[in-house]
């Protein structure tokens, strides 16, 4: 459900940035993935991913290589979007170093990934390219600058304030908006209700490949580490002063409007502090979707 998705990505976003905000742990966001054609079944790809993913932090090549780097911790999450070449299967992976983070060590920790993880695809029957199999940022530049190549940021209401960040990019991947002609899983389903019947059964493909897989998958004493069940105490009892009030419900015809117009976060931003009037004229004056 994309109305839950959301709730619960917002809530493991503000979990996850109150930690990495108290924690004087360093931050590189790396990316794997491996090739794809249309046709390729989402099922055995996805498949692939997680197993390639578990075998390359298995064993003492991993124990060695985070203990040189003094990487403590990961938190994964899967991602996928559809594209020309069919489905694109990827994961994120923060990981938490006690160490140096400058370019020349997160070129090390690079090459050493883009090495291992080539072996551990292999192993899977799966393949990927030195370039783009893995992927190593550091810093809100670097973060920034991948999600620009690989995916378009979602116009959001706190973006305004501090942009997609590195907690966006592993709570609410789904929801950037895919480049070069390639559609996110909430896009398949808007086009769905738009009519686009292919949309909607590549949306069922996506719905059985990923049902009851975790989100987010962190390493084994990682939440103890950073007092994660304190952290979802201090915000659960936050959340339960606040109230919440319905204040205009949009129908369909509008909400395409207003999806046609990426005027998601101004409509947001209209209803916080305008009279309704005011945010029904806004959504009024927007242009017409096609038909």
């Amino acid at each position: 459900c994309p109305v839950c998705s959301s709730r619960f990505s917002e809530q493991r976003r503000q979990v996850l940035t109150t930690a990495l905000n108290r924690t004087n742990h360093k931050t590189l966001l790396a990316t794997f993935t491996l090739q794809h054609n249309i046709g390729d079944d989402i099922n055995s790809m996805v498949n692939a991913l997680s197993g390639a993913y578990r075998k390359l932090k298995e064993g003492r090549l991993w124990k060695d290589f985070a203990s040189e780097f003094g990487i403590v911790g990961s938190i994964a999450a899967k991602e996928v979007t559809y594209g020309d070449n069919g489905w694109h299967p990827h994961i994120h992976v923060l990981l938490l170093i006690d160490g140096k983070a400058d370019k020349i060590t997160v070129g090390q920790i690079e090459q050493w990934l883009k090495k291992r993880w080539l072996e551990v695809l292999k192993r899977e029957g799966k393949a990927a390219t030195w370039t783009h199999g893995c992927d190593v940022r550091s810093g809100k530049k670097d973060i920034r600058d991948y999600i620009s190549k690989f995916g378009k940021m979602p116009e959001i209401a706190s973006q305004k304030k501090s942009g997609w960040t590195i907690e966006h990019e592993l709570t609410k991947g789904q929801t950037k908006q895919a480049r070069h002609g390639g559609r996110s899983v909430w896009e398949l389903l808007r086009d769905y209700g738009d009519g686009d019947k292919q949309a909607g059964a590549l949306f069922v493909e996506y719905y059985f490949a990923f049902k009851r897989k975790h989100q987010l998958q962190w390493s084994r004493g990682l939440k103890a580490l950073l007092n994660i069940e304190e952290i979802e105490q201090e915000l659960l009892e936050a959340s339960e002063n606040e109230e919440d009030s319905m204040i205009l419900e949009i129908y369909p015809i509008e909400w395409r409007k207003i999806l046609y117009n990426h005027a998601r976060s101004e409509v947001l931003r209209l209803a916080e502090s305008e009279p309704i009037n005011v945010v029904w004229e806004f959504i009024y004056n927007l242009n017409d979707p096609p038909e």
